[in-house]
């Protein structure tokens, strides 16, 4: 499962993939065929949580190609209330500190390499954790608003973000109906003008394509 914006179709040797995973949204492995000797990278660290499957990507496309094909090879669905969507702090705090540790510890990756991987990581993680203070305010979660902004300004230097958060922060508790307004901006922004909004509109128009056992209740396939 891939965007073609951040995954234009065509083969990725290595570690072009695992640089490009580093700033980009990483391949999820739903719609995924792994070879066997890409097993000889190691197993799942069960140290990097949910992200466990960005971890492994990491290491195997350190060493081993990818290539990425238009054609859909599994279907992956998301919906507003999944893990994926609303993330918590937990999804990537403290796990990520351990995926940027492990992308450094592969001895046939060169240095400049790892340390490129490195930095790209963690600036991914500093955006996760602005959104995911940001995400917690809108749903009434300020105890893991606060967690995140904390977090985050104990990593990013620059004041004019941390100044952001607690804007957002003091405005959901304290004005009326500033919660619901920067939900709905959430829901806007993420199913009206992200292209994972777009993608699953188009697939919620084909019938039954989604349909498990009857059941009414779509559910993430990651979660």
């Amino acid at each position: 499962t891939v965007n073609n914006r951040d995954w234009p179709p065509g083969l990725y040797p290595a570690p072009s993939a695992m640089l490009r995973m580093a700033e980009r949204e990483h391949v999820i492995w739903t719609g995924t065929l792994f070879k066997r000797e890409a097993l000889a990278q190691g197993l799942i660290d069960p140290e990097t949580g949910m992200c466990s499957d960005l971890d492994l990507l990491l290491r195997i496309t350190g060493r081993h190609p990818i290539a990425v094909a238009e054609r859909p090879g599994a279907v992956f669905c998301v919906h507003p209330d999944s893990p994926s969507s609303y993330p918590r702090l937990s999804l990537y705090w403290p796990s990520w500190t351990r995926i940027i540790a492990n992308a450094g510890r592969d001895p046939l990756v060169t240095p400049s390499v790892s340390e490129a991987v490195q930095a790209g990581l963690e600036r991914r993680l500093n955006r996760f954790l602005f959104l995911v203070s940001i995400f917690s305010s809108s749903r009434g979660l300020d105890d893991e608003a606060r967690e995140a902004a904390t977090v985050f300004r104990s990593r990013d230097q620059r004041p004019g973000h941390a100044a952001v958060l607690s804007i957002v922060a003091v405005a959901c508790q304290r004005i009326p109906g500033a919660r619901s307004l920067l939900s709905a901006v959430i829901g806007w922004w993420r199913w009206r003008r992200s292209p994972v909004g777009r993608e699953q509109r188009i697939l919620d128009h084909v019938p039954g394509l989604l349909a498990l056992d009857g059941a009414a209740t779509r559910k993430d396939a990651a979660a």
